[in-house]
């Protein structure tokens, strides 16, 4: 799990001469530009004191920390320490914990896994796109869940007809006779899960394509009427064990002109944010009763597609990999050569 890129913020809200927090794994994170411009990331700790660099300022393209004034350039070098005596050198173990970061479709991506892995093309977002589809729209969202349960949560075509009758159900046309979508050719590729939804009542219609892919990442294909087409890619980042950040990319083929694209984007993340206004109750209520490992109960026939995507992700999921702890954490980081700390190349 840790081997793969995950979106942390949008590469326009990371601004010159600011730093921005966050967390991944459950491993603090501080981000800001360096004097190239150039996204970089670091665990969020002082390599002299503990102290989150967050709480300090960057200048000229270097993070200073707040307490002592010690100063680390993009590559976590530490460039500058007041008071040091004149003829005594920067110690060359004073360098902040880096991860590798890169900029791609307008956001920053960090690699929390071994460097020596970072590989700029493992990256998804789609580089040819079919016919006229283009990006049309990106937005964050954060959900009180794990990130496994949120993918469940995508895959659980009832619940819609149950959560989401005032809301999403407005837009989505429901099903005629013949009962609700449903999945069929649901293949494990290794990397990646696919499955194709399709309406029983609309036989000859396209079905949607579902990927999930390593490592709990997915895209949807939607073939719409008169030969229009839309792909959703969602990204989703894992914040702790009880947090997800989910980032969605669209891609479409209508309602591209300026105006109206705009019109479209606000109404699509206005509808988004009120269907997971239906969802907190169910996602705060299903999280606290996983933290008591409470007994689940599996019946439904859909639950089948559950299991099957769990087995797939269990596959890919780091043992222990939830809170190991921060000296866990400084010392995965705590590379013996310079090489290994390096970000990837750009």
């Amino acid at each position: 799990m840790r081997n793969a890129w995950y979106v942390i913020m949008f590469s326009d809200d990371l601004r010159k001469d600011q730093s921005y927090q966050a967390k991944l794994f459950g491993d603090p994170l501080v981000i800001f530009r360096d004097h190239m411009g150039v996204a970089t990331c670091f665990l969020d700790s002082c390599p002299h004191r503990m102290v989150p660099l967050s709480l300090g300022k960057v200048c000229r393209g270097t993070i200073e920390c707040a307490h002592h004034g010690w100063r680390y350039d993009g590559s976590g070098r530490c460039v500058h320490i007041p008071l040091l005596p004149e003829k005594q050198q920067i110690p060359k173990t004073a360098r902040a914990h880096t991860y590798p970061t890169i900029e791609r479709g307008g956001a920053v991506w960090v690699w929390p896994g071994d460097p020596r892995e970072a590989d700029a093309s493992l990256i998804r977002l789609p580089t040819d796109l079919p016919g006229r589809l283009t990006h049309a729209h990106s937005m964050a969202v954060l959900f009180p869940t794990r990130y496994d349960l949120l993918i469940e949560h995508v895959l659980d075509m009832p619940h819609v007809f149950g959560s989401h009758d005032s809301t999403l159900l407005k837009y989505l046309p429901r099903p005629r006779a013949g009962g609700v979508p449903e999945f069929f050719n649901v293949d494990d590729h290794g990397d990646e899960l696919t499955l194709n939804l399709r309406d029983p009542s609309r036989p000859d219609a396209e079905p949607v394509l579902i990927r999930i892919f390593h490592p709990c990442h997915l895209s949807i294909d939607v073939p719409l009427p008169w030969g229009r087409y839309y792909k959703f890619m969602f990204f989703h980042t894992p914040i702790d064990e009880a947090q997800t950040r989910g980032v969605a990319f669209q891609y479409r083929d209508f309602l591209t002109a300026p105006v109206i694209k705009q019109g479209f984007n606000w109404a699509f993340a206005s509808m988004v944010h009120r269907t997971i206004r239906d969802d907190l109750s169910v996602f705060s209520g299903q999280m606290e009763n996983v933290s008591k490992r409470a007994i689940s109960t599996t019946s439904y026939y859909f639950d089948a597609l559950m299991t099957k995507y769990h087995k797939w992700q269990r596959r890919r999921e780091d043992e222990h990999m939830w809170f190991e702890g921060f000296d866990h954490a400084i010392a995965r980081y705590d590379r013996k050569t310079d090489a290994a700390d390096r970000p990837p190349a750009r």
